[in-house]
């Protein structure tokens, strides 16, 4: 199928993604460049900066902040890994050299957010997760709402990157079984240029390596540059938009929250003020996807009952103290 897009100044989704089988995009085994010859190119690694100078990474953290970027809440030793890697790819040496950089470049300061921005991702990623999903969560979410009377689904995927997760939660809300039910679907995410790329949905092969090509020929266009356009049925049920967790309001009402590998970079005293507002905005009985390498502790667990914790899956519980209001 061949769709020719009318707007070709639209952006395309072009990340290299990490695969786990072949569907419509190859499968990347070698993420080494080569040049036209085949030769490989040089790979750009951080370099490793010692003594003094990281005590000047304070200096990079505070003009930072000044202009308007958000590092207060990331974990230092991913801070210094990717002003690391900027550095390094810059050929610079220092972090004074750095901070006089940033200050007569202002584009390195946009370089350096998309940095921090992560984007490694695909359509259907971790698909055993999405099965739950497919399965067991909505099932129950809308039994739920059919016994009250309530046919309003909401979802939000906080750190959305290009889009993937919220489309793939899309497809699998556009089901003849759920026709009764509206589902609206939020999408946010702290980098405006990746939220643009998820607002246009158009991917390269690569995206889709987790689908078949007939799912691929269900949801999306293939147009004439060989690239994949989410279909106008899927794109109408997700609304996107540019949002801080650290600093911005959250939804509210929400039967269903996944926020995937984001918390994993931030420190543990802005995880804790981001997982009692994912817990004020959801529904009691609302659920809280995680990222496989993240969960909960402490008071949580009082809160959320483990529905997977191999999936890292929690559903929100009636509050037993008053220290938790809406």
């Amino acid at each position: 199928m061949s769709y020719r897009d009318n707007n070709k100044k639209k952006k395309v989704a072009m990340g290299a993604t990490l695969s786990s089988k072949t569907g419509p995009g190859k499968k990347l085994l070698n993420l080494q460049k080569k040049d036209k010859k085949g030769k490989n190119l040089e790979v750009i690694k951080p370099i490793l900066i010692k003594g003094q100078d990281l005590e000047n990474l304070d200096a990079v953290l505070n003009f930072l902040k000044r202009s308007g970027v958000a590092v207060g809440g990331y974990k230092r030793n991913y801070l210094i890994r990717r002003t690391r890697a900027r550095i390094s790819r810059l050929k610079l040496n220092t972090y004074l050299q750095y901070l006089a950089h940033l200050k007569k470049d202002e584009n390195e300061i946009k370089e350096l957010q998309e940095a921090l921005s992560i984007n490694v991702t695909r359509f259907f990623r971790n698909e055993d997760t999405y099965n739950i999903i497919r399965d067991e969560i909505l099932p129950d979410i809308t039994d739920e709402g059919a016994k009250g009377n309530s046919k309003n689904i909401k979802i939000w995927s906080a750190g959305c990157a290009v889009g993937a997760e919220p489309y793939s939660l899309a497809m699998i809300c556009k089901n003849e079984k759920y026709r009764e039910f509206i589902f609206q679907i939020f999408a946010s995410d702290i980098n405006k240029d990746l939220v643009e790329l998820a607002e246009n949905g158009i991917y390269s092969p690569q995206y889709l390596a987790e689908m078949s090509e007939r799912q691929a020929q269900k949801f999306f266009y293939k147009n004439i540059e060989g690239n994949y356009q989410i279909k106008p049925s899927i794109k109408k049920i997700v609304r996107f938009d540019v949002k801080d967790l650290t600093r911005d309001k959250f939804p509210y009402n929400l039967n269903l929250i996944l926020c995937r590998n984001v918390l994993i970079y931030i420190d543990r005293s802005m995880q804790e003020s981001i997982i009692d507002k994912f817990y004020k905005s959801l529904k009691v009985g609302g659920i809280l996807i995680l990222g496989r390498t993240e969960t909960l502790w402490g008071k949580w667990k009082g809160r959320f009952s483990i529905v997977s914790s191999k999936h890292r899956i929690y559903k929100k519980i009636a509050p037993v103290s008053t220290d938790i209001h809406r």
